[in-house]
C-alpha cells in the first residue's frame, strides 16, 4: 500500500473529507485531490503536515507499521498507537466477534468528529487505567 492509498484508506474509515484535510493543514484542496486521482504520494513536508492534523504517527503513514524512535515511546494497546505527547493513532484491529455492547459504543464512536474521537479515547484509556474501573 502506498502512503497515499494509507492516507486515503484512514480517511475514508474515519470519514475525514479532502476539504477537512486541506482546512486543517492549509494544502491546496487541488493538491489532495491529485494525490487521489493521479495516485501520487505527497511530500515530506506535506506528510509531517498531515501527521499533525490527524494525529498519525509518521512511520505508520510513510510504512504501515509502528516503530518506535529514541525520542518517542509508542505503545500499541488494541490497534491505538500512544506516544509521550499523548496523541492517539489509530490501526485497524484484528476483526473480532463483537458484543451487541460494543457494536453501540462503536456506533457512536462513528458519529463523531475527529476531536469527539480522540476525547472519548482518552477518556476510554484514563478509564482502562484507573484501577477501579479496570477488568483485571
Amino acid at each position: 500500500m502506498t502512503i497515499s492509498e494509507r492516507l486515503f484508506d484512514y480517511m475514508d474509515k474515519n470519514r475525514i473529507t479532502q476539504a477537512e484535510l486541506a482546512k486543517g493543514t492549509g494544502i491546496n484542496p487541488a493538491v489532495i485531490s491529485d494525490w487521489r486521482r493521479k495516485g501520487t504520494n505527497p511530500s515530506a513536508n506535506k506528510i509531517i503536515s498531515i501527521c499533525r492534523f490527524l494525529e498519525l504517527n509518521t512511520d505508520w503513514l510513510l510504512t504501515g507499521e509502528i516503530s518506535p524512535s529514541t525520542n518517542e515511546t509508542v505503545q500499541i494497546n488494541n490497534g491505538i498507537a500512544f506516544n509521550r505527547n499523548s496523541s492517539v493513532t489509530m490501526h485497524q484491529p484484528p476483526k473480532k466477534e463483537l458484543t451487541k455492547e460494543k457494536e453501540e459504543i462503536l456506533n457512536i464512536y462513528d458519529k463523531l468528529n475527529l476531536k469527539g474521537r480522540h476525547s472519548l479515547l482518552t477518556l476510554l484509556i484514563n478509564l482502562e487505567q484507573n484501577p477501579e474501573y479496570a477488568d483485571v
